[in-house]
């Protein structure tokens, strides 16, 4: 039914065809308040400069054309394409002529004839987004349709993830069935099904994330990385290493095969995880810097505890549990960043890492620092949010060069006055913390410090 008939019926005591005498009146006095004026001479019409976006499209030839693009709702499951051309020409183009295309930074692919898809992530697995109702579809309209009970009546979730790898069809993937049919595309990557199996990226949300991190590490798995044994010998390329990995699915073993410039083996392991093979290049770096984030570890390895020199470490999003007190043997750590972790208990000891200048801690479970953590005291920057500790107690004011404290995100009622001691203190979020009792308040607000964000 057209606008103007819709609005036939606001003038008329005709009962509109399907519609009982209070729907009549609902439609009635939402189209009066949401159709502009416009709407009574003639239909809505999207003007042709709306909504293009920077981009270019290939066509299936082989051209590739830059200009301005914007894709508009499935006709008929058909998504079309407009391109601007440098003659501010529109040409339509269909799945038939195009290969892919780009919308400002957003990539999509034409799967067959019939349908473009959003691409979410692209490697040894490619994860798509189908919009079946597409981005251009009219705001008027769908009110339009939500009165008359029509076909946007209810507003329902429009796109499907789809996922294609070689050997496996292009298949769509919904929350029914996601958890049984993802894991024989993961079977290769042993860390990324063991996370899976340990309940991380079980929910269907986090199906991109599990992509992602599956491609990220294929791209690990089958590149080489180059390195030298000896930073200090006068001809490194003498000992310029690199490595390749080859993937033993049966036995779920990694082999690991060290070569020399003229690709000859000089050693191979097995390994069973990948941050085995991270430490075991590690050792050939003599780097002071380890960076293991994103690799799943649940404990950390004491491997990691004999490199005394190290003065960075990167933990975050691991899946560690516990901090052992085994860290206060790094005792020439810098910057520790144990973020996005399990962990509950910080030890007793880590006051010995005395010359800790950065310590992340952000989005654990952490309840209570020991009265050992107030200890370091060449601390510059504190992050701690998003745990849940209660109180800021009075051995903060120990931390006398703290400059930065994140602690948003706790349910912390209780802060004490010694945090005025900390007069190095510039950059905080302690202003946004809601659960804070009056004493507390009054605190904080004296605190001059500008927002952490």
């Amino acid at each position: 039914m057209t606008a103007q008939l819709k609005i036939s019926y606001l003038f008329t005591n005709k009962k509109e065809p399907g519609g009982t005498t209070s729907n009549k009146m609902i439609s009635r006095i939402l189209i009066i308040l949401l159709i502009p004026i416009s709407l009574f001479s003639q239909e809505i019409k999207v003007n042709d400069n709306y909504d293009f976006s920077k981009g270019f499209v290939v066509l299936r030839k082989g051209d590739t054309l830059f200009g301005s693009v914007k894709n508009i709702p499935p006709i008929e499951s058909c998504n079309i394409v407009f391109f601007n051309n440098q003659e501010n020409k529109v040409v339509e183009y269909t799945p038939k002529d195009v290969s892919a295309y780009t919308r400002g930074t957003i990539i999509y692919k034409a799967v067959d004839n019939y349908r473009f898809m959003q691409v979410i992530s692209r490697g040894k697995i490619n994860l798509y987004a189908y919009d079946f109702i597409g981005v251009q579809t009219n705001f008027y309209d769908k009110i339009l349709e939500k009165v008359n009970n029509g076909p946007g009546a209810h507003f329902e979730e429009t796109f499907k993830y789809f996922i294609e790898k070689k050997g496996f069809q292009l298949q769509s993937v919904d929350s029914a069935n996601y958890k049984k049919f993802i894991e024989p595309y993961i079977t290769d990557d042993f860390e990324v099904l063991a996370k899976f199996k340990d309940g991380i990226y079980t929910h269907y949300h986090s199906i991109e994330n599990l992509i992602n991190e599956y491609n990220k590490n294929f791209n690990f798995y089958n590149s080489y990385r180059y390195f030298h044994k000896d930073k200090t010998a006068a001809n490194k390329q003498n000992y310029q290493f690199k490595s390749s990995i080859q993937i033993d699915t049966e036995n779920e073993m990694y082999i690991y095969q060290l070569r020399n410039r003229d690709n000859e083996v000089v050693d191979q392991q097995s390994f069973k995880n990948k941050w085995e093979i991270l430490l075991y290049e590690f050792k050939y770096t003599g780097s002071n810097k380890l960076e293991l984030n994103n690799v799943y570890l649940k404990n950390i390895p004491q491997e990691i505890f004999t490199y005394k020199n190290l003065t960075y470490l990167n933990l975050s999003g691991t899946g560690i549990y516990a901090l052992p007190s085994d860290i206060s043997k790094l005792d020439e750590l810098e910057t520790l960043i144990l973020s996005d972790n399990r962990i509950r208990v910080i030890p007793e000891n880590i006051y010995k890492l005395q010359k800790l200048l950065f310590l992340n801690l952000n989005n654990n479970k952490i309840e209570k620092l020991p009265v050992g953590f107030w200890g370091l005291t060449s601390l510059q920057e504190l992050h701690i949010a998003y745990n849940q500790l209660t109180e800021i107690p009075k051995e903060i004011g120990n931390l006398k060069e703290l400059n930065t404290l994140e602690i948003f995100g706790n349910p912390i009622r209780t802060v004490h006055k010694e945090i005025r001691k900390l007069k190095k203190l510039k950059h905080s979020d302690i202003q946004w913390l809601r659960k804070l009792n009056k004493k507390s308040t009054k605190i904080v607000r004296k605190l001059k410090v500008k927002d952490i964000k």
